[in-house]
């Protein structure tokens, strides 16, 4: 579990970063960067959804994962839908706008994704900690009983030896 969490986090950040460079691209396309601009940001955005793509993925191996150990999550992700055609096409302030919209958007569905999934993962690495120490302690405790039984047997036959 802690190992697909870890995926999909790397897969989340991966999507946070595309979204940035969205953002910034959206801004610069806001303020009149023309085509180039708006051919950067949708090439984001597109790298962006390859990235949740991989992170529906993972968070699905996760969420099985999780089950096995009795924990139930819903870490559904949804991007928003970009209409590329529109953009291109009426290539002004107010599409710029709805664009920059949707990326905030999925922004803030990722992110929100990305803590959830963290705070779990940090809730299994305690958990697994805790439990090899309960682990350790276990062994400690066979350990000495063990020790404590071949030293019993040694002088058990210790005085066999002396009866013989």
């Amino acid at each position: 579990a802690i190992l697909a969490g870890n995926n999909a986090m790397d897969a989340l950040e991966a999507a946070i970063e595309a979204l940035d460079e969205a953002e910034s691209m959206g801004t610069w396309d806001m303020l009149g960067g023309g085509f180039f601009s708006t051919s950067a940001k949708h090439s984001s955005i597109d790298e962006a959804i390859d990235h949740v793509t991989e992170a529906k993925s993972y968070l699905n191996t996760f969420s099985r994962e999780l089950r096995d150990v009795n924990i139930e999550v819903d870490l559904s992700i949804n991007i928003s839908s970009f209409d590329k055609f529109a953009d291109y096409f009426f290539d002004g302030f107010i599409a710029d706008w709805n664009v920059q919209n949707k990326i905030r958007q999925s922004q803030d569905g990722v992110n929100n994704v990305l803590y959830n999934v963290r705070e779990l993962v940090d809730g299994l690495n305690r958990r697994y900690d805790d439990l090899q120490f309960d682990i350790n302690q276990l062994r400690a405790k066979n350990r000495e009983i063990i020790e404590g039984a071949e030293g019993q047997v040694a002088h058990e036959i210790k005085e066999i030896k002396y009866i013989e």
